[in-house]
């Protein structure tokens, strides 16, 4: 039995916030929690009702839960309100009621628990935001656009193509039985529709599209237009595809002699969705990296203080792969796209392969050799050796895929001099360069594939075993690097896949192997101004610093920082400053303090890509920038690498 003392344990200790009220709703007590959600201590809540902390538009229908539920039966259904807090700010909750009544049964009063959901509210809005957006994108499209459902009846249809139709969308929407029936199956292209909704593959075929056979439509009274029609599936969470997208080229006006003009637009075509993807892949990064950069600093400091040992543990080492795999997929989206933060320098591309040596082997498996043939001499480049080790990551993965039952994997490089007139070169430029070659003896690839090969979210492999990004990942890299790959492959032939990086002069530098961490009290003992305009990661940041040992002064925004830096008598060692704020951006910030604490060192943080970091001028030599999301460690080493630089005398 469960005595009094427990009842008000918890009651004192829940996490959500708990009232009692008398039935004139007049507040009784009221819990730590819920005095912290409020504002308001007890004594306070106990001059007022419960109607006083909730805004009008709240009171009617707040009344009829109660006088409809709570009275009949004795408890309400979870609803959401609105408190008002004592700062008038208005905080979402969600709110379950419980009738109370004395000894002889009559209602004497009310519990009410509450739920802060200003996160859930937040990630609703967020959705719902989001869902506009990607409606703004089909319906701004200039590709004529339809979208299916697996009943092959048509639910959206964007502007373009109900111009192309010369339609409105209510004459169309429910219509694509006519358009299978009449053009679709006559055309034979039935079986590859099916495929897309049985298989979850995507399809491309030549489409035409006369008006006689749409006699039953308000159509085109001209000459038939020929479309060359792409279908691609959208799949739910489980892999089952739910709807299948249509996008439609007009290629009639296209003729013999204009195929080359039509390979050009292909290309251009081709470039404009990469940049699309490159784009929406930039405009994401940010606020997708800020919350990574949340999960993994929270899911550290838990995995840190429960240890190996906790049964708890290997749930936040779950956590903390899954967004290690999420940092992963928002690299390869940034990469194919061109818009990595990048650190180049000059490296030995035959050391960098054989560093990786050890980490290639166990990735390609047993049965697949590893053959190395790298010049003689050094094969010196100008590029960042992370991005390196993603190029020959990536390719060995692909490789491996494409020998099913072993083989060998060669790694080959050597030097060229290319001119004008070298062919199989793509676009590189003329001069030296460094030739990276990777083959395979794997199952190779048709014409088909190779016509697809770096286009992002493009796979052969079944659903599940590849998000189609390793490839393009690939492409972005060495266009970024101002380079050109190429690939030769037939089926049955295995693959062999060229890559020209610009030579580079001078001595290669080594990547030197990172510090180990020392424990948090032998001499962590510097403070850090800590600038983030967002809360969330403010926090997540200001808990990682004083988890290593530093002493942490937050702000909020640049002005904040400013006055608090000009004001505070404590010494100050460190700013770690965002780059992109509302009042004032990193660089301006940094020259600011700088004027205050003349040689005070500085490291920017940034979830915003290359393009937009450079804009706000913090991409130049000699800038320390940390890339969100980053993990404890690297925080760490980021920081003791600016402050011990900070603390060597001048080279003379």
């Amino acid at each position: 039995m469960v005595d009094n003392g427990d009842y008000r344990s918890l009651f004192r200790d829940a996490g959500d916030g708990i009232l009692r009220t008398d039935m004139q709703g007049r507040i009784l007590e009221a819990n730590a929690a819920f005095q912290a959600m409020v504002g308001r201590t007890e004594g306070e809540l106990r001059r007022l009702t419960h109607a006083g902390l909730t805004p009008g538009s709240w009171l009617e229908e707040e009344g009829r839960i109660l006088a409809e539920q709570v009275l009949k039966r004795g408890f309400s259904d979870p609803y959401r309100k609105e408190y008002r807090r004592a700062d008038g700010a208005l905080l979402p909750v969600e709110m379950r009621v419980q009738l109370l009544r004395d000894g002889a049964g009559r209602p004497a009063g009310f519990w009410a628990v509450a739920r802060d959901v200003t996160e859930r509210a937040r990630t609703e809005n967020a959705m719902r935001a989001s869902s506009a957006f990607l409606d703004s994108i089909i319906d701004q499209s200039p590709t004529p656009t339809w979208i299916s459902d697996v009943g092959g009846n048509l639910i959206r249809v964007n502007k373009a193509n109900l111009d192309l139709l010369h339609m409105r969308e209510e004459e169309i929407l429910g219509l694509y039985n006519i358009f299978r029936d009449n053009i679709v199956e006559k055309q034979g292209f039935m079986p590859l529709i099916r495929r897309v909704y049985e298989e979850g593959v995507s399809v491309r075929f030549r489409l035409v599209w006369d008006s006689a056979d749409l006699r039953d439509l308000r159509f085109l009274d001209h000459a038939p237009v020929v479309l060359l029609t792409s279908v691609f599936p959208i799949l739910d969470a489980a892999g089952k595809v739910t709807h299948a997208v249509f996008q439609h080229l007009d290629v009639t006006r296209l003729t013999q002699a204009e195929s080359e003009k039509a390979r050009l637009e292909a290309q251009l075509l081709q470039a404009q969705k990469m940049e699309s993807i490159g784009r929406l892949a930039g405009g994401i990064a940010h606020d997708f990296n800020n919350m990574l950069e949340v999960i993994q600093g929270y899911s550290d400091l838990l995995a840190d203080r429960l240890g190996p040992q906790d049964p708890l543990w290997h749930y936040v080492d779950g956590i903390r792969k899954a967004a290690g795999r999420s940092a992963e997929v928002t690299g390869q989206l940034l990469a194919f796209s061109r818009r990595q933060v990048i650190e180049p320098r000059v490296v030995d591309l035959n050391a960098v392969i054989e560093d990786l040596r050890s980490t290639l082997e166990p990735l390609i498996g047993e049965d697949v050799t590893l053959r190395i043939t790298a010049d003689p001499g050094q094969c010196l480049i100008l590029a960042d050796p992370a991005q390196l080790a993603q190029v020959l990551v990536n390719m060995a993965a692909n490789a491996r895929d494409a020998m099913p039952e072993g083989g060998e994997l060669g790694i080959t490089t050597s030097h060229a001099l290319l001119d004008g007139s070298s062919r199989g070169r793509g676009d590189c430029r003329p001069g030296p360069h460094v030739l990276l070659e990777v083959s395979d003896g794997g199952i190779g690839m048709d014409g088909e594939t190779m016509a697809h090969l770096f286009e992002p979210f493009y796979t052969t492999k079944d659903v599940g075993r590849g998000t189609g990004l390793g490839l393009a990942t690939v492409y972005g890299i060495v266009k970024q690097n101002g380079g050109c790959i190429g690939v030769e492959s037939r089926p049955g032939c295995g693959s062999v896949f060229r890559i020209y990086l610009p030579a580079a002069e001078g001595a290669a530098r080594r990547e030197e192997p990172a510090p180990a961490g020392r424990p948090p009290e032998a001499g962590r003992h510097e403070t850090i101004l800590l600038v983030e305009d967002d809360g969330l990661v403010r926090a997540t940041a200001q808990a990682m610093l004083e988890a290593l040992g530093y002493r942490v002064l937050p702000a909020g925004s640049g002005r904040e920082a400013v006055v608090s830096c000009a004001e505070s008598d404590r010494a100050v060692d460190l700013l770690l400053t965002d780059i992109v704020m509302p009042d004032m951006n990193g660089a301006e910030l940094r020259d600011r303090v700088v004027r205050i604490r003349p040689g005070l060192p500085v490291l920017f943080m940034s979830g915003y890509t290359a393009d937009v970091i450079a804009s706000h001028g913090i991409l130049e030599d000699g800038v320390d920038l940390v890339q969100k999301p980053f993990d404890l460690p690297l925080l760490d080493r980021r920081i003791r690498e600016v402050l011990e630089r900070a603390q060597r005398p001048p080279t003379p």
